[in-house]
């Protein structure tokens, strides 16, 4: 096999103010593959962050699933503990309505507490009628 560019091409001096074609072929090939090589970057560079991207939506989704997966059993859990705080409160109160307070007893003291303030009433009536005439006749010293 040959040179497939024939050698009077290669050999052939240049006239004046011409010059020959394949000269300048290294130097073309030369940028032809520097601008390839720039081209394959930066669409190997695109493709790279774009991958980088999907990895990073996925794990922004991933943590906040969890967040909420968090969250959500706090809340359970408070909603629990809550739930057993009125129980045993529930608990308490119907044990010492049963084992302290008796029920005779119990209305004993509403009546006495109920006869209490209605004579408190009454004698703060008293003297707000007292103080109503001192100030409407005058004071006398």
């Amino acid at each position: 096999m040959g040179n497939p560019i024939p050698s009077r091409l290669l050999s052939a001096p240049c006239r004046p103010g011409k010059s020959n074609v394949w000269e300048h072929t290294g130097v073309v090939i030369a940028i032809c593959a520097v601008v390839l090589n720039i081209l394959v970057t930066v669409i190997g560079g695109i493709w790279k962050l774009s991958r980088v991207e999907l990895a990073l939506r996925d794990a922004i989704d991933t943590s906040g699933r969890e967040i909420d997966e968090r969250i959500d059993e706090q809340g359970r859990r408070f909603g629990e503990n809550i739930y057993a705080i009125r129980e045993k409160i529930k608990e308490v109160e119907l044990y010492i309505r049963d084992n302290y307070v008796q029920h005779e007893s119990f209305y004993t003291v509403k009546d006495d507490l109920g006869s209490d303030i209605k004579q408190l009433g009454a004698d703060l009536s008293k003297r707000l009628d007292r103080m109503e005439q001192i100030i409407i006749n005058g004071r006398k010293d």
